[in-house]
């Protein structure tokens, strides 16, 4: 009977040892028995409250699609886990939002310890892309509310090799100590998915042919936006913007009757058609290979590094943000018609000024005539350098006369008498 109860002890031992944690000794995450991952959730009321809450903006929300936020508490997480692996497919549920540019999704991660021991987490990261080419891209794609970015890639070690995931990662506070066989989940982020069509500008005037608008627009993503249409009242233009670029777009519209200086000609709407999506998971098939891309979540343990959380499958793109189609609009556009000033004293007008300026043979209104006039001071200094020029003429006239009547009168004594140096006047 002892002999009965050593075996049975030995065989339990075994089964224990042979489902318990070893990454604490091994720093190998394939033998981590500590289940995470993460789901993308929506808040339906509050991106239905986007069509009404002066946004300008208006979307279907039947193009809306994810797992309700409240949902989240009634899970039992152990459910979702075998092995590391994700017990669903996991392509709809919790993996896929489609949302209108300024709506939001949550990310939340979820976990469960079946590691045999307690486990402390002291921080988590994210993969938001595949790659590190994404990374931009996807910035001006995504607004993140909470957390930092991850720098450089994250380093593991998986079946006893080192693995390197690359791509744009942020980081977060970990959840701290779980005790074996807790499981929950904690909000990790808000990402709110950008509106890249801006309007920069906006100007009408009258013309013979109507009213001639024009519109600056700009495309503040890294994606191209094709087959965009701007339509305003029976006017509709199609155009595309590159990434990054800005165009102005030309239209007329026909002239309103009304003798108002101010006429209102409505607001002017701008629809994408065209969806887009941002991805962050590799699915795998399940494989006995593991495959880094397939990982969304890692956290760190203290007792021994990284750990990845559950591949997702199958073989698809997974964890992904659609923007779906959209349009949105103007401020209303005003057309100011100013009148001709005229002068109350009966002036001339802007017709009379131009006739003047044809006559003078000045067309260009930038035309300035040359300044001919003395300032106050170089007048002034002027008249005193008169001053001294005429009261030096006048001593030198004097002089000249002095001496030229001298001289003439000592010529003709010295004519009329022989010897006039003995004689004396």
């Amino acid at each position: 009977m002892k002999f009965l109860l050593v075996i049975v002890s030995l065989f339990l031992f075994s089964l224990n040892k042979a489902y318990a944690d070893d990454f604490t000794f091994t720093g190998d995450s394939s033998q981590n028995g500590f289940y995470s991952t993460i789901s993308y959730l929506v808040n339906r009321a509050d991106i239905k409250n986007l069509n009404n809450s002066g946004n300008k903006i208006s979307f279907n929300m039947g193009d809306v699609y994810g797992k309700e936020n409240f949902l989240i508490g009634n899970e039992v997480f152990s459910i979702f886990f075998n092995n590391g692996y994700w017990r669903e497919n996991g392509v709809n549920e919790g993996t896929y939002v489609s949302v209108p540019p300024m709506g939001s999704t949550e990310v939340v991660y979820q976990y469960w310890n079946n590691s045999g021991h307690d486990v402390d987490i002291s921080e988590i990261v994210v993969a938001y892309s595949k790659s590190n080419q994404e990374r931009i891209p996807l910035n001006s794609f995504l607004e993140f509310s909470f957390g930092q970015e991850f720098p450089g890639q994250i380093s593991f070690l998986y079946g006893g090799l080192s693995r390197d995931r690359e791509g744009l990662f942020r980081e977060y506070e970990g959840v701290g100590k779980v005790g074996n066989g807790e499981y929950g989940f904690k909000v990790l982020d808000r990402l709110t998915v950008k509106q890249p069509l801006e309007i920069l500008d906006v100007k009408a005037g009258e013309t013979e042919s109507g009213i001639q608008i024009f519109v600056t627009v700009r495309n503040s993503s890294f994606d191209d936006l094709d087959n965009l249409t701007l339509s305003h009242k029976d006017a509709s233009l199609n155009f595309s913007l590159l990434a990054n670029e800005e165009k102005i777009l030309e239209y007329f519209l026909p002239i309103p009757e009304s003798n108002e200086e101010n006429i209102d000609l409505g607001n002017f709407f701008i629809e994408n058609n065209q969806s887009l999506r941002k991805c962050s998971v590799q699915g795998t098939n399940f494989s006995p290979e593991f495959d880094k891309n397939a990982v969304s979540a890692f956290s760190y343990r203290e007792d021994g590094g990284w750990i990845v959380g559950a591949l997702i499958g199958p073989s698809q793109e997974s964890f992904c943000i659609d923007r779906v189609p959209y349009i949105i609009s103007s401020d209303p556009v005003i057309l100011s018609l100013e009148k001709d000033p005229v002068s109350e004293g009966g002036g001339n007008s802007l017709e009379e000024m131009d006739k003047a300026e044809d006559v003078l043979g000045v067309q260009d209104l930038s035309f300035v005539l040359p300044h001919t006039a003395f300032y106050p001071f170089e007048l002034i200094a002027g008249s005193a350098l008169l001053l001294v020029l005429d009261g030096f003429l006048w001593y030198s006239v004097f002089r000249k006369g002095k001496n030229e009547y001298k001289n003439t009168f000592t010529k003709l004594c010295s004519k009329s008498w022989p010897h006039s140096s003995k004689r004396r006047l």
